[in-house]
Order: structure tokens, then C-alpha cells, then sequence
């Protein structure tokens, strides 16, 4: 079955969206055709939304999305046939546990020692930093390559083993508090105040 793709984008002007969503396209493609399942590489918010719009316009497919932990920033989407159980999909994704870490180890770090090893950031899902260690999920079919090349990063060393999905916990989430007095609660007024602009 051979899809109208372009009707599909058409609302999409983002070049690097398009892309994107062409290559979702061809996934439903072949779900369609073979009857198989196809998983697509971890997609940030905004493109998994562009990803539902397409998705839902097809009756004869499913899907489901799946970071490791609920909350996952990005997260990769598994389309099926929608006669397909949950049980028979699977799940593409590994939690993998970084030990040896130092508390100055930040996720820029982490996502580039990563990165370093030459693997593309669309297979990387999200980085957990915790206290003395962190979590990284990634596409199950480069883990096996981190868990044998990812020995140091920054300057440190480091060991890396797999884990269980459950066993993923969230991470410290960095934020600062603002307090500021502003006139109106418009989007502009808001922004200046948390950047003290005036």
C-alpha cells in the first residue's frame, strides 16, 4: 500500500519536521503492508504530537509510546496493526545504570561522552541523573555497544550495566526559584521578570 505522504505533512512547515514525519509515514507503511510492528527512534514532545496527528488519521493501526518512565521527556512510538495485542509488541528500549559517577557530572556530560562513541542523539531516550549514579535509556539495539564502549565520562571513569525498566526512578530535577512583582500576568511581563529585564 503505497501512501500520499505529502497530504499527510502538508500542515508541517518545519524542514526538519517534515523529514521526520515522513519517516513515521514510512513506518505506517510498512505496518501496513507486512502486518509487522515498527518502533521509531526517540521523538521530543513536539514531534511525537505531530506524530499523534498523523497516527490517529489511520483506523487500521495502534500505537503506544514508551520512555521508560512515565514522565520520559522523549520517547520512542511503536506502531502496529491494531488487531495486535500489547504483550506481542515488545519493548525496544534498555535502562542502562552508570556507576562511578562524581557529583559535578552534569547531563551535558553524560550526553557527550555518549555521543562521543559516535552513536546518533535520536537513540539516546533521557538521562536520570541521581546522587551516585545515573540512568540512560537507550534503543536496545545500541546498548550492548554503551555497555562496551562507555568507560569514562568527563574525566572520569566509569562501569555500565543493564537494568530493569521498573528499576528507572527520576532524577534530581534542577530548578531555580523567582520572585518577582510584575504588572499583568502576559507572557511578556512574566519573561521579564524572570530574566530582570525591564
Amino acid at each position: 500500500m503505497k501512501l500520499d505522504k505529502e497530504s499527510y505533512i502538508a500542515h508541517i512547515e518545519d524542514r526538519e519536521q517534515i523529514i521526520n514525519m515522513r519517516q513515521v509515514l514510512d513506518k505506517v507503511e510498512i505496518v501496513l503492508k507486512n502486518h509487522s510492528i515498527q518502533h521509531t527512534d526517540f521523538l521530543d514532545p513536539y514531534e511525537r504530537r505531530l506524530a499523534r496527528s498523523i497516527l490517529n488519521g489511520f483506523t487500521e493501526i495502534s500505537y503506544r509510546e514508551l520512555g521508560g518512565v512515565s514522565q520520559a521527556e522523549r520517547k520512542i512510538i511503536s506502531i502496529y496493526p491494531s488487531y495486535y495485542y500489547h504483550d506481542d509488541i515488545g519493548i525496544p528500549i534498555t535502562a542502562l545504570k552508570v556507576k562511578g559517577i562524581s557529583s559535578k557530572l552534569s547531563h551535558r556530560d553524560f550526553l557527550g561522552s555518549i555521543l562521543g562513541l559516535g552513536i546518533n542523539r535520536d537513540k539516546i531516550g533521557d538521562i536520570l541523573i541521581h546522587e551516585n549514579y545515573a540512568q540512560i535509556i537507550v534503543k536496545s539495539e545500541i546498548s550492548s555497544f554503551i555497555l562496551i564502549s562507555l568507560k569514562k565520562v568527563g574525566n572520569v571513569n566509569v562501569s555500565t550495566e543493564e537494568i530493569r525498566l521498573e528499576d528507572l526512578r527520576l532524577g534530581k530535577i534542577d530548578y531555580k526559584e523567582i520572585f518577582a512583582i510584575i504588572s499583568s500576568l502576559r507572557l511578556d511581563t512574566l519573561v521579564s521578570g524572570a530574566w530582570h529585564l525591564s
